[in-house]
């Protein structure tokens, strides 16, 4: 499974994964299925693990359709792990559309650790690895 999720309500935080080839369907499908979980709220963190795309199949036009749907609140700290100079350009795009002038508080990094930090999480070995597989 290219993209999966995992919601840990009381850590407050969701944990998406992408990995291998992930396309524009399965990046929406994820989005939708976040959105429809009966544990999802719009004040959660969400840390979005991109570091095991191997490939991203996504338009410029996908990513300001999934922005305009997004359904966290502006004050839920998001972080996007990417791995390749095109994932950042993208996660970056993504972070401005959804601010639109707001102070949406997406921080897109190549460091885990960065992430991590910005979202107020201690790293505890791979538990969060562990929380986002499906």
């Amino acid at each position: 499974m290219p993209a999966h999720f995992r919601i840990d309500r009381s850590l407050g935080l969701v944990v998406s994964v992408g990995e291998g080839v992930v396309n524009e369907r399965e990046l929406l499908q994820h989005a939708e299925e976040l959105r429809a979980h009966p544990d999802f709220h719009p004040d959660l963190r969400q840390f979005i693990d991109g570091s095991g795309i191997t490939k991203l199949d996504v338009s410029a036009a996908c990513i300001r359709s999934d922005a305009a749907s997004s359904r966290f609140s502006t004050d839920a700290r998001r972080a996007i792990l990417v791995s390749s100079v095109f994932a950042f350009g993208l996660g970056r795009m993504y972070s401005m559309l959804v601010r639109g002038g707001g102070t949406a508080a997406i921080h897109v990094c190549r460091k885990e650790q960065d992430a991590l930090d910005w979202l107020g999480i201690e790293r505890q070995g791979d538990w969060f690895r562990d929380c986002a597989t499906p």
